[in-house]
């Protein structure tokens, strides 16, 4: 549950059934299954926005290689690693979107995702675990059925070409994810330092702008060692949201998703 690009090639390989589920029943009418039917019912917008949510992860799954390297050699990998990302941070096009893998103390994954929007970009982060650095994200008390909720989603928004494509910051930020927690690698250097550089303002500001963004919306966090999935999940739920996609239409989405992965599990019994 602790590596986000493994996760990423399930998970895109899920969504490949999916589309090829709904493009037989849109087309020959072939397979008449109900797992079939149900994933017909989506409309033509969701097939869009999974068709650009697969080469995201399809990006993601391109970083597998050189972030694990960087993880078990340090410092001379994670170089390489970062010529990588930023080469595919210049590559974005107006309107694209990428996921990058990170993490705090080396066992806890966090997603990145970055967003271009004409000359200014989105950082977004998605963290799933309660006990590592959830507790600087909003969070609400939820009666049906009583549970905590958390924004798992903060985005920045507004942050200038220079910013986003500093070395230090990208340098501090993966040192973050695959050295060993210590007083320099934990969630206070990633919320009150590092994501506060960016835009020259608090964090506390950053929360408040976050909030008010209507596709960011309170989720269950992980209950167990799930993170990297679970920041995965989060993180395409945003993606969908962010193209068009209701918040309805998306949880149906991410069940289609899950029925899918127990297809697969049946197939293999």
């Amino acid at each position: 549950g602790n590596d986000i690009c493994s996760s990423a090639s399930v998970l895109a390989l899920t969504i490949e059934r999916l589309v090829l589920h709904r493009s037989e029943e849109a087309g020959e009418h072939t397979d008449k299954s109900k797992e079939a039917n149900l994933l017909g019912n989506y409309g033509h917008s969701s097939i869009q926005s999974f068709s650009y949510l697969l080469n995201i992860l399809k990006s993601l799954k391109s970083l597998s290689t050189p972030y694990n390297l960087a993880i078990k050699n340090g410092a001379p990998q994670l170089v390489h690693f970062l010529k990588k990302v930023k080469f595919l941070l210049n590559q974005l096009s107006d309107g694209g979107s990428m996921f990058l893998p990170g993490g705090i103390g080396s066992s806890h994954p966090v997603l990145y995702i970055i967003e271009k929007e004409g000359e200014l970009y989105r950082l977004v982060i998605v963290n799933t675990d309660p006990n590592n650095g959830l507790e600087y994200h909003l969070g609400c008390a939820d009666t049906s059925p009583p549970k905590i909720k958390y924004q798992t989603c903060v985005v920045i928004r507004d942050i200038s070409y220079t910013k986003i494509n500093d070395d230090a910051f990208w340098g501090m930020i993966f040192k973050l994810a695959i050295l060993p927690p210590d007083k320099f690698n934990k969630p206070v250097v990633l919320y009150d330092i590092l994501l506060p550089f960016l835009v020259d303002k608090p964090f506390e500001q950053i929360l408040y702008e976050s909030e008010q963004d209507e596709v960011i919306d309170y989720k269950t966090p992980q209950r167990s060692s799930t993170a990297a999935y679970r920041c995965l999940i989060h993180g395409c739920s945003y993606i969908l949201r962010r193209q068009g996609v209701g918040a309805d239409d998306v949880k149906r989405i991410l069940f289609g998703i899950k029925l899918q992965m127990m297809l697969f599990i049946q197939h293999d019994l």
